[in-house]
């Protein structure tokens, strides 16, 4: 294995968790998120460490596969039934009066 500089890798480790805390954060603590989220990130993880990505010839390339899936169902949410719904309880749950008194 590779040597990586403490920095960076803490930089990235922190940047992906407090990505996963936000995404978290917003989809009301959603287990089902978790999950998915959590796979995803070890198997691009699982798929960086055996050197996968460092691979540039051929086509499509592989980083591809790492962008293309997460696309698909970041559209999958905005063109479903079920998507929309899903996104929009969230947003009801985060749309709560801000003080006690009206404007």
């Amino acid at each position: 294995m590779l040597f990586v500089p403490v920095l960076p890798a803490a930089g990235f480790v922190l940047t992906t968790s407090l990505a996963i805390f936000m995404f978290l954060r917003a989809s009301q603590w959603s287990r089902y998120a978790l999950v998915v989220l959590l796979l995803w990130a070890t198997f691009v993880g699982a798929l960086s460490m055996k050197g996968f990505f460092t691979v540039t010839a051929g086509s499509p390339p592989r980083f591809a596969i790492a962008i293309v899936p997460p696309l698909a169902i970041i559209a999958a949410l905005f063109l479903t039934k079920g998507g929309r719904r899903w996104m929009d309880r969230s947003r009801e749950a985060h749309t709560r009066p801000c003080c006690a008194h009206t404007c």
